[in-house]
């Protein structure tokens, strides 16, 4: 999804997203729209990837139909000239059975722990979110 980013593909991240944060921000449009207007903001802010990498996932937890995993992502980005490093991670989460999955950005997550089951109500009790940070370098 940050390659995609990084690509100013919004099609993708539209595409892409979990259905839930979808439904959170208004519907499908509305999503696309904040999507699309998020992705111009970021960019004529200077805010550039410079590199971003994918840990192993985590261990599946139920969620009701679906299952969910933690997928760990630290990426190095460039905030105007400022480098920055972010440790965060991706929740990934599809259909029991399927091979088709769908993210959330788990970056605002640790500062909004209630969130998580907002966007996926059928998750198992007592999941315990990654560290997410971000530093300047």
């Amino acid at each position: 999804m940050m390659d995609a980013f990084a690509r100013g593909d919004t099609e993708l991240i539209i595409a892409r997203t979990h259905p839930s944060l979808k439904q959170l921000a208004g519907g499908d449009e509305a999503f696309a729209r904040a999507t699309r207007d998020t992705v111009k903001a970021l960019r004529k802010a200077g805010v550039t990837i410079i590199s971003d990498e994918a840990g192993v996932p985590g261990r599946t937890y139920a969620a009701g139909d679906e299952e969910v995993c933690f997928v760990p992502r630290q990426s190095l980005l460039r905030v105007r000239e400022a480098p920055m490093r972010s440790t965060s991670f991706m929740v990934a989460v599809r259909s029991v059975g399927t091979t088709q999955w769908r993210y959330l950005d788990g970056a605002a997550l640790p500062d909004n722990p209630g969130l998580l089951q907002q966007l996926l109500p059928d998750l198992e009790p007592g999941v315990v979110l990654p560290e997410s940070e971000t530093e300047a370098l």
